[in-house]
């Protein structure tokens, strides 16, 4: 009831709410199945990003300590947790939950991250695994290709190969551009040092270590090259000598190896660390790519995505990158409008198709 000063009155009136003070229990949480490792269930996943899911009371606020934004749980009470990145070993995850009424609960939910054993294969038949660690530095005995800043690239002549060829995605290269930010490119270079291998690049590319790399002030900083062995099974090493990562101090060095026999590709980490926070939290790739206008994730094999180090790339570890055989994959169709005259639609005035077949 309410009363003002000269007595007039309110009729008597209810309010009718519901008080909830009970905080909402701890939520049943697990993998997103597609981001699961064999055997599942048991809180182990190969897999450096994954995807949670999980049941708590209908319209709470779910949220990590890692998380940008919050999620709220379907009228059913189910939510999904994006893209978490994961360290290799066991993974810590706060988990806040927030039911309507505003109580919060704060729950653990812990994961363990375990070393994959192989990274594809994707639809050439290309697969990376980790490697027996090998290094032979070549500064002092290789030849300097490039010496120079940053962002640019040098085209190694196949005069300067000795006739040595390497066969990738189904074509025989005689002659290759290679980076200062870490990439070997065919048909032509390309000094970016930014983007994705599984989304951005536009050329046949091998990329040991791809980032905003400089030349160190190092006496023998650079990129140097060296081809050993005997005609029909050489292999032409590309190291890259004393360089920074960013704008971190200290130095890292660092091999691509390109088997002439059988395409097989090499990558030797031989010092990653640097004086500062290193390949943490950088946008730093490494693999291969066809560089084809498909999509990528089925020509390329990506050891590194923004989640390094790992067991693939990291300070005195190596990784190969080879075909499977027998080789048990289709070839695959290449094709595009001959004559796109709707400019970047499928829509054109010509219907010639051009086109070509990759096959190993």
């Amino acid at each position: 009831i309410a009363e003002d000063e000269l007595g007039n009155q309110t009729e008597m009136f209810s309010y009718e709410f519901v008080l909830d003070r009970i905080a909402p229990e701890s939520a049943t949480i697990g993998l997103s199945p597609q981001f699961d490792s064999e055997p599942l269930g048991d809180n182990q996943t190969a897999f450096p990003s994954v995807e949670l899911i999980g049941q708590t009371e209908p319209g709470a606020i779910v949220e990590y300590d890692g998380s940008y934004y919050p999620e709220t749980a379907n009228e059913s009470g189910g939510f999904q947790l994006y893209d978490i990145q994961l360290a290799m070993g066991l993974n810590q995850l706060t988990i806040d939950i927030t039911d309507v009424a505003g109580n919060a609960n704060a729950m653990t939910y812990e994961v363990e991250r375990i070393p994959r054993e192989s990274v594809g294969p994707d639809a050439f038949g290309y697969q990376a695994t980790p490697l027996e660690h090998e290094f032979v530095d070549i500064s002092s005995t290789g030849t300097l290709i490039y010496g120079g800043s940053f962002d640019a690239y040098r085209q190694v002549l196949a005069e300067d190969l000795d006739g040595f060829t390497f066969p990738f995605y189904g074509t025989t290269y005689g002659t290759l551009f290679v980076s200062d930010n870490g990439m070997i490119t065919f048909r032509e270079g390309n000094s970016s040092p930014y983007g994705n291998l599984t989304y951005s690049t536009y050329v046949p590319t091998i990329a040991p270590l791809l980032d905003q790399l400089q030349r160190s002030s190092e006496t023998n900083a650079g990129i140097y090259r060296e081809l050993v062995g005997t005609e029909g099974d050489r292999r032409l090493i590309i190291q890259w000598h004393d360089y920074r990562l960013g704008s971190d101090f200290g130095t890292i060095t660092f091999q691509a190896v390109l088997h002439e026999a059988d395409g097989t590709i090499d990558f030797h980490y031989a010092d990653l660390l640097t004086d500062g926070p290193g390949l943490d939290g950088r946008q730093t790739s490494a693999g291969i790519s066809a560089g084809e206008n498909l999509q990528f994730t089925e020509l390329s094999v990506v050891v590194l995505d923004s989640d390094g180090p790992n067991e693939f790339v990291g300070n005195g570890l190596s990784t190969r990158v080879s075909l499977i055989t027998p080789d048990t994959f289709a070839p695959i169709v290449i094709s595009e409008l001959a004559n796109a005259t709707g400019g970047f639609t499928d829509i054109s005035q010509d219907p010639s198709i051009t086109g070509r077949v990759m096959d190993s």
